[in-house]
């Protein structure tokens, strides 16, 4: 029996031992359900501590940390082996070789990738990357890192992630362009002294200062109107010769691209056409875009200053409280002119000469000041011509100017521009003679004065052209007249009017004229009217028709003449058998008219035509004749009826009267 019960016990033993082979538990193992954590931490230097976000700039190195711990969940014996660390690099950074601690890592694309095979962490046990990445785009830039590990015993796959941001700061698109001028020597400057003539050498430098890439580049060069250009054009040294406008004073280059931080270089010559004095500014303006709505703009200028003499002439001038190159005075009142003379150059100026000419409407009223000092001029013998023959004490030198000042009286000019002219001459050291003039006006105010000009001359019922003026007074102005003399004037309105008379006579017309003021002026003129000249019709063409026939025959005959003034003309034929036609018409002129007549007895005939006008009935001259020869008629042509007849037959049927 007992034998027995130590069996029955292996049995059980042997079927538990069984059953927990096939059930994966292990007696003397200790397990559970629980794995460890991977923790990862991304973390970028900012010259103090280590953070999760920093602001860089463009080209800024920028360095990462990246740590990895492992915690245990269990009292068993785990820990983390076969890590992975892989760090994504976004657009904007570039990773620096050679700058990853504790080793350089895999790099696959974007992608940094670190296998540190012989590392096991254990709980809390850490494992530190550090790399070194360089700015190179702007914008918000995350930076994400991914690890991975497996855990000895439990078999699990543990993983973590983690980012740290670098926030660029985008610099915004710009452009700059400098202007020079090359002095001559060794040095680019902004401002040169030239001469009339001289050829001057620019540079242009444009340069992409902003932060992004620039595209369709233009550049304008404006020449001033003192200068012209004159060829050797290069961009970055190599010969580039710009688009030229019609009126050849913009130059214009235009380029695909301007990188960051890129320069053009262009350069070019100009040659000096302006005259002394003048202070010419060359401006060059350039322009690049981003993107087709936004682009970028900048200008710069250098200077060109003229080298010589030159003068200005100019009179006070009340109304704008200032001296001015014209004025308004009234009759009588003082003018206060102003010579300025200005020299520029590296030489003296001397034997300096000035003369002043006077128009007809000004007189010389002394008090002449040369530099603010009392300096007469010598006066020619009609008074009209000033000058000074300045001394030594008057030299000019680079910069320096003399102001001649002096008054005149206003006269009367018949209402036109006074213009007062100033003359010099002098020598340059340089061996060169300088010479200028310049003018300034004087308008001399007019009285307000109304003109119906005249007198006119015309015809009966011809339209006269009748045209008045003013002068003075606030123009614009309005013209009435008064044609019939009867202290109205209703009768016509404008500057230019036409008007006629039906009967001759002399006759007054009168003009008010009013101004902006509504001042009025007035003035008449007289009109002569008479009959209109009459020439009479010029001699009527010989009468054309037979030139023999039978008596009781009623022959035609024609003819026309032409008057000269166009009027209508009447005709009278003389039959030569003592009766005439009577005035015929009136017809047109150079109209052919024709005449019936019969003779009653045979004979010789001379037959005649002359013309008078219409309605002036002024007679031409008769014309030559025509001889016609009638012959007797035979008997039965005596018969009244039957003559009747046959005139109406021959009026039909002219043929027949060569068979009578």
């Amino acid at each position: 029996m007992k034998n027995k019960n130590i069996l029955f016990g292996t049995l059980v033993i042997s079927v538990l031992l069984i059953l927990s082979v096939f059930s994966g538990t292990a007696i003397k193992m200790n397990t559970t359900t629980l794995t460890g954590t991977l923790e990862v931490t991304k973390k970028i230097w900012d010259g103090d501590s280590w953070v999760d976000e920093i602001e860089a700039d463009l080209n800024d190195t920028v360095q990462f940390k990246i740590t990895v711990t492992y915690y245990n969940q269990t009292a068993g014996h785990h820990y983390a082996y076969n890590l992975t660390i892989t760090d994504i690099l976004p657009s904007c950074l570039e990773y620096i070789a050679g700058s990853a601690d504790p080793f350089e890592p895999t790099i696959d694309g974007n992608h940094l990738i670190w296998h540190p095979d012989q590392t096991v962490l254990y709980d809390e046990d850490s494992y530190v990357v550090t790399f070194n990445a360089t700015v190179v785009d702007c914008g918000e830039n995350i930076n994400a890192v991914e690890v991975g590990a497996d855990e000895y015993c439990t078999g699990q796959y543990l993983t973590a992630e983690d980012t740290a941001t670098v926030d660029v700061n985008c610099p915004p698109p710009e452009i700059n362009v400098e202007k020079y001028i090359w002095d001559g020597y060794c040095d680019w400057i902004k401002e040169i002294h030239v001469y009339s003539g001289d050829t001057v050498r620019f540079k242009i430098v444009v340069e992409n200062t902003g932060g992004v890439d620039l595209t369709n580049v233009t550049v304008l060069d404006v020449l001033s109107h003192s200068l012209e250009y004159a060829d050797q054009a290069t961009v970055n040294g190599e010969p580039c010769e710009p688009a030229i406008s019609e009126n050849g004073t913009t130059l214009t280059w235009v380029f695909d691209s301007l990188n960051v931080s890129e320069t053009i270089i262009i350069e070019f010559n100009a040659v000096v056409v302006g005259l002394p004095c003048e202070e010419d500014t060359n401006w060059v303006y350039v322009t690049g875009e981003v993107s087709c709505n936004e682009k970028v703009r900048d200008k710069d200028s250098a200077k060109v200053f003229i080298n010589g003499m030159c003068m200005e002439k100019e009179v006070w001038n009340d109304e704008a409280h200032g001296w001015m190159e014209e004025t308004t005075v009234e009759v009588g009142k003082l003018v206060n002119f102003r010579i300025t003379v200005f020299y520029h150059g590296p030489y003296k100026l001397y034997t300096i000469r000035v003369w002043d000419v006077l128009p007809p409407c000004l007189s010389y009223a002394d008090d002449a000041t040369v530099n603010g000092e009392l300096y007469e001029p010598e006066i020619s013998s009609d008074g009209k011509i000033l000058w000074w023959n300045l001394s030594s004490d008057y030299n000019l030198y680079d910069g320096d100017n003399l102001v001649i000042k002096f008054n005149a009286l206003a006269s009367e000019n018949n209402c036109q521009p006074c213009v007062n002219w100033a003359y010099i001459i002098a020598n340059e050291c340089s061996g060169n003679i300088l010479n200028w003039s310049d003018p300034a006006t004087v308008y001399i105010e007019c009285a307000y004065v109304a003109d119906a000009g005249g007198p006119y001359y015309g015809d009966v019922d011809e339209d006269i052209t009748i045209t008045g003026s003013a002068t003075g007074g606030a123009p614009p102005y309005s013209y009435a007249w008064d044609m019939d003399n009867d202290g109205n004037f209703d009768d016509a309105t404008g500057k230019t009017v036409t008007w006629s008379w039906s009967e001759p006579g002399d006759y007054v017309i009168r003009l008010q004229v009013t101004d902006n003021d509504d001042e009025k002026a007035y003035d008449y003129a007289y009109v002569s009217i008479v009959a209109p000249t009459n020439n009479p019709p010029n001699k009527p063409s010989k009468p054309s028709g037979p030139s023999s026939g039978k008596s009781g025959i009623e022959y035609t005959y024609s003819t026309s003449t032409t008057d000269s003034d166009g009027d209508q003309v009447m005709y009278m034929f003389d039959w030569g058998d003592g009766s005439t036609s009577g005035w015929l018409g009136p017809y047109d002129s150079g109209v052919t008219v024709q005449a019936k007549h019969v003779w009653s007895e045979q004979g010789s005939y001379e037959v005649k035509v002359k013309a008078k006008d219409m309605p002036h009935f002024e007679s031409s001259a008769w014309s030559d004749s025509l001889s016609v020869s009638i012959s007797k008629s035979r008997a039965f042509f005596k018969n009244p009826l039957l003559l009747e007849f046959l005139n109406k037959l021959l009026e039909r049927f002219p043929i027949f009267k060569n068979l009578i």
